[in-house]
């Protein structure tokens, strides 16, 4: 099955910039339909996998790293730790300011700058697309992806990657 019949249906349920539903008190999924422009494959402008972290909560001042070459199980579809090679695509959803940005230290991911540092504003949206052609590579030592929380409440944030594997 192609993944992107797989991953528009999972988006256009399961994602949003958290939207406060006064009846109800609970967040509602809200984001606009993704479509992909990739096919299904290792090669140059293909992908052949894709790993979704949904509603992961982070406390105030806190980090989350993002090893891109060890992503759970939990994530993928298939139950499979998710070893990406290359990106094509990232998409950050948050219902608090959070940035977005290499770990600082360990193996810091840079296919977007040595040091580069992404503000994605509350109940809003961050998605980075590459061309048909290209990609945002992963190695061994250039992996780790941090979202920080820099405001004094706690964050709930949703994170969908797609790329090709090792």
């Amino acid at each position: 099955m192609p993944y992107r019949a797989i991953m528009q249906e999972q988006y256009e349920v399961e994602f949003s910039p958290a939207d406060t539903n006064a009846f109800t008190g609970r967040s509602v999924a809200q984001i606009p339909r993704i479509d992909t422009i990739w096919g299904h494959g290792n090669t140059t402008g293909l992908i052949n996998a894709w790993w979704v972290t949904y509603q992961d909560n982070l406390a105030s001042t806190a980090n989350d790293d993002w090893d891109l070459r060890a992503l759970t199980g939990a994530g993928n579809p298939e139950g499979a730790t998710v070893t990406f090679a290359e990106l094509r695509a990232i998409y950050l959803f948050t219902n608090t300011t959070l940035t977005l940005s290499p770990h600082p230290s360990t193996n810091p991911w840079t296919a977007l700058g040595a040091a580069f540092s992404i503000s994605v504003k509350a109940n809003t949206y961050f998605r980075y697309i590459c061309d048909t052609d290209g990609s945002l590579p992963v190695t061994v030592s250039d992996k780790v992806l941090r979202i920080n929380n820099p405001g004094l409440t706690a964050a709930t944030y949703s994170l969908a990657i797609l790329g090709t594997l090792n």
